[in-house]
């Protein structure tokens, strides 16, 4: 489960993004939304569970899929160490799901940690068991644009890349800030590892960029999250989750 610390690592934007997040590319490559179970690449069989942590599930995750190119991104919420959050409704048509998460701290966790965690899943090898794609993460670029908002909160954006040969996400902002690295808490194939970049996230891992969790954890902030894929320069899809607390 990926943790944090001002240095990246994992709970176990730069102009690119900006003018690129209204205007998804999908000249060339077909992007599906849908929210549920990720490709089968992306987890364990026995016991069915993420490769990350322990007993994370698969299901209920905000897919974006690129079929032509095996590549899939998903985002999904739930409370730390507990249930999965379901959106507050229907799918919006460009793949937006919303959420209300507990505003606070994990009750009874021995460290400071926001009640809630958001998990993601980059995976370049959909639809391929075994492995046969050729393009790896380092053929993408992959951002994680995160803001936050609130009634006392100036709206604020960190932009993270993903650093395909260490999977940890790097602040565009400071590059000692960040999360990840830590994605397989259980065995894989460095053929996956190259195709596969996943783990959960918690604010408490990320108070360096948005502040204490007394402010950050509050009711009535929200965090805006868009995980998005780039080939060249063209953004070809993006996984896109709104979260409130309350």
């Amino acid at each position: 489960m990926a943790k944090s610390t001002n240095k990246p690592h994992g709970d176990n934007g730069d102009d690119k993004q900006n003018k690129n997040d209204e205007n998804e590319r999908n000249d060339d490559f077909s992007v599906k939304h849908r929210f549920g179970t990720v490709d089968a690449t992306a987890f364990e069989v026995t016991p069915r569970q993420m490769y990350f942590g322990n007993g994370n599930s698969p299901d209920n995750y905000n897919v974006t899929d690129v079929a032509a190119l095996h590549l899939e991104t998903g985002l999904k919420i739930h409370v730390r160490t507990g249930a999965d959050i379901p959106p507050t409704g229907a799918q919006a048509g460009d793949g937006t799901e919303y959420y209300v998460a507990p505003a606070g701290l994990q009750p009874g966790s021995p460290l400071p940690r926001a009640a809630w965690n958001f998990d993601y899943v980059v995976d370049t090898a959909v639809g391929s068991i075994p492995i046969t794609t050729q393009n790896t993460l380092g053929d993408f670029t992959f951002k994680m644009g995160i803001s936050q908002s609130g009634p006392f909160l100036p709206t604020k954006t960190v932009v993270y890349d993903l650093n395909a040969a260490t999977h940890l996400w790097i602040s565009e902002t400071n590059p000692t800030h960040g999360f990840g690295g830590d994605d397989f808490t259980h065995a894989a194939s460095p053929t996956l590892q190259s195709h596969l970049a996943e783990n959960s996230v918690n604010l408490g891992f990320l108070i360096s960029d948005f502040g204490p969790l007394a402010t950050s954890t509050a009711a009535g902030v929200s965090y805006d999250i868009k995980l998005s894929a780039y080939h060249g320069d063209d953004l070809i899809s993006m996984t896109h989750d709104v979260i409130l607390l309350a």
